[in-house]
């Protein structure tokens, strides 16, 4: 993987330890419907491999794939138009950063409360393991830094920031 030309935006996550690859395998793999294969399933679980692998088809992809289409040169992202439109940039627009601090917030809350069901009694410390971990930190000036862990979950590959806090306050593995 450290030589895929594509994973080029997380070299540093890989070489870094920052994804947990057993929780992003379960991830990538899980199946939310009762049915063991459908169209919508396949739809699904592709959609996420390629955001993962970073080939979803923005339009540096598409001007690879279909350069009659898509002629060659540099197509502003369509949000910001301040940045080309690419895998990299997916996560990282100005334009999104008010989205992205909401939906890490509501994911910190979220996170508290399925630890709290599933443990006896409240953790120590919960609160403010969730509060300093990296994964949730949304004072990045601007748009979310490439560096941060929430820029992998865009991806769907889970930070092991994110499987710290399970492994230190959720005992049994089986959710």
């Amino acid at each position: 993987m450290i030589n895929n030309k594509a994973l080029i935006p997380i070299k540093k996550q890989i070489m870094d330890g920052a994804i947990d690859w057993t929780f992003t395998k379960e991830w990538l793999n899980h199946n939310n419907s009762d049915a063991p294969c459908s169209i919508n399933l396949s739809k699904y679980q592709g959609n996420k491999i390629k955001k993962c692998n970073f080939i979803y088809p923005t339009i540096d992809i598409q001007q690879r794939n279909y350069p009659r289409l898509y002629p060659l040169g540099s197509i502003s992202c369509i949000q910001c138009s301040n940045a080309h439109d690419e895998n990299a940039h997916v996560g990282l627009c100005n334009d999104h950063s008010s989205d992205v601090v909401t939906i890490l917030m509501d994911a910190a809350y979220d996170l508290y409360d399925i630890i709290i069901e599933n443990s006896i009694g409240i953790p120590l410390a919960l609160r403010e393991t969730i509060e300093s971990s990296p994964l949730f930190d949304i004072t990045f000036p601007g748009a979310l830094l490439q560096t941060h862990p929430g820029y992998l979950l865009i991806h769907h590959l889970v930070p092991s920031d994110l499987t710290t806090i399970l492994y230190d306050y959720i005992k049994d593995k089986k959710l």
